[in-house]
């Protein structure tokens, strides 16, 4: 009798093991500290979703993933990047002009100016050396030399922190946080990850639907 499909079997625990490894070790992470909120402020059922940086590819990229993350029945959210394309420093009185045009109670902005994304690092204990040739052959260019070892040092996860306000549309602010991710060099995933906090942050307080 072939043993084959049992260890077939037996095999497929382990590499189920290995991908939700693999999915963990890439998964995003945010945690939100509220620094102020309202007394008494009302659930807003409109937003406009802000993202405050000046690359017009990375806003829109940010601002998209934010709306699928924020997606909750009663909840309607406009994108700044489509009333306002051009807009990168205008301030939130212009942000707070288009929210009451659009008919929206609140501006939910995101300072993300500062979320430079790094280049793409290799992979833990992996370690890329520059050695020049010594001796005669000094003026040679740099030879490159990539390899593994248990001793290299692990490169930190990046803290990644956002300022984010949700400002009502007549100006008063409503409430004040910091979010810190822990993320890879993936706008989406980050903006996923922010704006899931952010929508459990908020409904906890009352301030969303």
């Amino acid at each position: 009798m072939s043993t084959r499909p049992r260890l077939r079997n037996l095999a497929a625990p382990g590499a189920v093991a290995l991908l939700l490894l693999a999915s963990a070790a890439c998964a995003p992470t945010s945690s939100l500290q509220t620094r102020y909120l309202a007394d008494n402020a009302p659930r807003a059922d409109g937003l406009l979703l802000v993202a405050r940086m000046p690359d017009p590819a990375q806003r829109r990229q940010w601002e998209r993933a934010c709306i699928d993350a924020l997606a909750v029945p009663g909840l309607r959210i406009v994108s700044s990047h489509m009333v306002m394309p051009g807009w990168y420093e205008a301030g939130n009185d212009a942000l707070l002009a288009q929210a009451r045009q659009s008919g929206l109670a609140a501006v939910l902005v995101a300072e993300l100016s500062g979320l430079l994304l790094s280049p793409m690092q290799l992979p833990p204990r992996n370690q890329v050396s520059e050695e020049r040739f010594s001796g005669p052959h000094e003026s040679q260019p740099p030879r490159w030399q990539i390899w593994f070892g248990a001793d290299t040092p692990e490169q930190p996860t990046p803290h990644r922190q956002t300022d984010v306000r949700l400002i009502a549309a007549s100006g008063q602010t409503r409430w004040e946080g910091e979010l810190t991710t822990h993320e890879a060099n993936d706008l989406g995933a980050i903006a996923n990850s922010q704006c899931r906090a952010l929508l459990k942050t908020l409904q906890a307080h009352q301030l969303l639907p």
